[in-house]
């Protein structure tokens, strides 16, 4: 759905409404990325997507790590995978990172590109309430430091 000039979110909805299975989707170059405040949260309406233009959404589970290792042509579950780069990927959507202890065979990890990592507590609350602004899953939306 690369530059569609889509500049309502609900037209993006509706057709991702019809592919109830959808994992990943980017929408880049579209006008609605850049002019929608909580366009990143658009991911959390749909049950299964775990990556939205390139950033995890709160579900992103193994399937978006094993898509990330896809260079890796041997690797077929979490714990074969041997290095990740998760720069700028959004890591603190993630709702579950316990997922990294499965990843035994792991030897490099890039997460380089989360300016959100030296936020203070404050900053991130701040973040946090620009991205509810207008959004009706806004109780759903939470950043957190681990």
């Amino acid at each position: 759905m690369f530059g569609n000039q889509i500049e309502n979110p609900g037209e993006i909805s509706g057709l991702v409404e019809q592919l109830p299975y959808l994992k990943a989707l980017w929408v880049n170059g579209n006008p609605v990325v850049d002019n929608c405040v909580n366009f990143t949260y658009i991911g959390e309406y749909f049950e299964q997507l775990e990556i939205i233009n390139s950033r995890f959404t709160s579900k992103a589970a193994d399937w978006a790590l094993l898509f990330y290792a896809r260079d890796q042509t041997d690797v077929k579950k979490i714990e074969d995978i041997r290095s990740l780069d998760l720069t700028a990927k959004g890591l603190l959507y993630m709702k579950d990172i316990s997922i990294f202890e499965r990843c035994t065979s792991l030897t490099t990890l890039d997460i380089s590109g989360h300016p959100e990592f030296l936020m203070t507590e404050e900053e991130i609350q701040e973040e946090e309430a620009k991205m509810k602004e207008g959004s009706p899953q806004a109780d759903n939306i939470e950043f957190s430091k681990r």
